[in-house]
C-alpha cells in the first residue's frame, strides 16, 4: 500500500510527517470541479529531513496550482522542462536552501520533492486541480 501526503525516507522505509490540519473547498460549475487542498504537517523530527509529497488524483483530472508554504513563506509551482527543473531542485538542496519538483509519478499520482525541512517546522500544501464531474444517469446524481 502506498503512502500519500508529506513523506521521508529512511533505512527501514517510507515515514509520513504527522498532518495537523487539512481544509477542502469546492467550486462547482456546470459539471466541472475546481477543488482546492490545504493540508498543515509538523516536522517532529529532531533533525532536518528531505521530504517528499505524494498526492493521489483521479487520471482524467489536471493540476492547476500547486503552492508550499514553509514559515510564512509561500513558493508557487512554476511549469519547466524536467531535466531543467531537477537540476535546479538538486542545486538548491544542495545549498541547504528549500527546493520543490513536482513530477507524475503515475497517472494518477503526483510526486513533488519538497527538499530540506527544519526540526519543528511547519509546512502548508495547497494544491488545486479541476476535473470533469460525471453524470450517474440511473441514480440521478453527480
Amino acid at each position: 500500500m502506498s503512502t500519500y501526503g508529506l513523506c521521508f525516507s529512511t533505512e527501514i522505509g517510507i515515514n509520513p510527517i504527522p498532518l495537523r490540519n487539512v481544509i477542502i473547498g469546492a467550486k462547482i460549475v456546470d459539471m466541472i470541479a475546481e477543488v482546492t487542498i490545504r493540508q498543515t504537517y509538523k516536522n517532529v523530527e529532531r533533525d532536518t529531513i528531505e521530504a517528499f509529497y505524494k498526492f493521489p488524483i483521479y487520471e482524467a483530472a489536471a493540476i492547476c496550482e500547486f503552492e508550499v508554504e514553509i514559515d510564512g513563506r509561500k513558493i508557487k509551482g512554476i511549469v519547466k522542462e524536467s531535466k531543467e527543473a531537477a537540476k535546479e531542485y538538486t542545486e538548491e538542496v544542495q545549498k541547504g536552501h528549500g527546493a520543490y519538483l513536482l513530477e507524475s509519478e503515475s497517472e494518477d499520482v503526483f510526486q513533488c520533492s519538497v527538499g530540506n525541512i527544519t526540526s519543528g517546522q511547519t509546512v502548508v500544501i495547497k494544491i488545486t486541480y479541476v476535473t470533469e464531474l460525471k453524470h450517474d444517469s440511473e441514480s440521478e446524481k453527480i
